[in-house]
This record gives C-alpha cells, structure tokens and sequence, in this order.
C-alpha cells in the first residue's frame, strides 16, 4: 500500500525513494521462500495453493514496477536487471508450484495498472544468471508439460499477462540504457506472449514501446507503423 509509484507522475518519485529499500527486502525474501522445493504436505493444501500463487504474482510484479523506477527515475540499470531477472525467476516458481499442485488458483486477474510493482539489489541471487531478454526466451518457450499437467487456461492467462508487463519493462530499461537492439528483441517476446494470450492492454502497451524504439533509431515509417496499431487497439 506505501508503493505507490505512477511513472507518469513525478510527485510520486520522492515517496517511491522513501520506501524502495522496504520493497527490496520483500523481494529478496520472496525469492527466497518461493526457492525452496514444494513439500508434499504443502502440495495437498488447497488453501495455500492460491495464496502461494497470488503472492508469487504480485511481488513479481512489484518487482517489475520497482525496476521501472530504479531505472526511471534512479538511472541504477544493474540493480534493475538484477530486479527484473528475480521477478521471471518467481514467475518460473509459480509455473512450477502450479504444475506440482494440479490445482488451477482461483483468482481474478489484476489491472495492468495494479501488475506494475517491483524491485532489486545485487544480493538477491547467489550465482549470475542469464540476461533478462535470454531467460525470459527460455521462459516463454519451455516445452509444455506432461499430459495430464497441463497449467489451468486462467492461471495460464495471468501468469502470462505478468511476465509480458516484466518483458516490456526489461525493454523499456534497456531502451533507457541506449541498447535499442536488446530493447526491440525483447519487446518483440513481450508482443508475441500477449497477442496469443488476447492480451489487448499489454499488446498496446507494448506496441506503443516498440514504435519508441524505432523513433530512437529515425525508423519513421515503422514507428508510424507500429504507433498506430497501437493506437487502433
């Protein structure tokens, strides 16, 4: 509730400041906790199933908005990396949880508005893992599970409505930073997951990221382009 940051909205910069340590501590513990292998007691728990889910949603969400300001408004690139590469590692965690537990969460999607929340620092992961575009590739196109295990449609939908807004977040950062190659390349993944999740919100948002992009490089034609198929949506 004390996060409240709206990247449009400057005057929500300084109380993002004040609390941006309180949201690393909840990332870096909520990594920790959804680290730890699924026991078989807490796999048979119907009422920890959804809670496990919801708050693996919304830290890596947070996560995400927490990257967005560091880099935003901080200019601190690599801590927003290392935020946005822990939020995707949360979200495997939930795909996993759901895959362990058999048991599609019964939950209501969240705002795209609500989804934009986060954070980072550089003693969350004991080992380096891969750049943010690389691991949300290998994310986006793991192999489907077993017959049989198959991750419920709505739980599906909002795991990839979370990991869309975590990819066009990494593209924003890296646009920031001047890498507009990584930028496209990313965005590009963030696109594909949300036109084949009917994901219109994020489709647009992204788009709309993309035609960025392509100004930055004086590609008028395809940010005309692409501009106004966001626009259209």
């Amino acid at each position: 509730q004390q996060w409240t940051f709206d990247a449009a909205d400057t005057s929500s910069w300084a109380p993002a400041t004040a609390v941006i340590g309180h949201v690393q501590a909840v990332g870096k513990q909520s990594l920790s906790l959804f680290s730890a292998p699924i026991k078989s007691s807490e796999a048979a728990d119907e009422t920890r199933d959804p809670l496990t889910f919801e708050l693996q949603v919304r830290v890596s969400a947070l996560l995400t908005q927490g990257a967005l300001f560091m880099s935003m408004a901080l200019s601190q690139f690599e801590e927003a990396r290392e935020a946005l590469e822990a939020a995707q590692m949360i979200q495997q965690h939930a795909s996993a949880h759901a895959l362990a537990t058999r048991r599609p969460p019964r939950l209501s999607r969240p705002s795209r508005s609500g989804s934009r929340r986060l954070l980072g620092s550089s003693s969350w992961v004991s080992t380096q893992p891969p750049p943010a575009s690389t691991q949300a590739s290998e994310t986006a196109s793991a192999p489907a599970p077993a017959s049989g295990s198959c991750l419920p449609s709505a739980f599906a939908q909002r795991l990839s409505a979370v990991r869309a807004l975590t990819l066009e977040t990494a593209g924003k950062v890296a646009r920031y930073r001047g890498s507009l190659a990584e930028a496209e390349a990313v965005l590009t993944q963030a696109l594909a997951l949300c036109e084949a999740s009917g994901n219109t919100d994020g489709e647009a948002s992204t788009l709309h990221e993309l035609g960025i992009v392509h100004l930055r490089r004086s590609d008028f034609a395809a940010a005309e382009l692409l501009l106004r198929r966001s626009l259209a949506i």
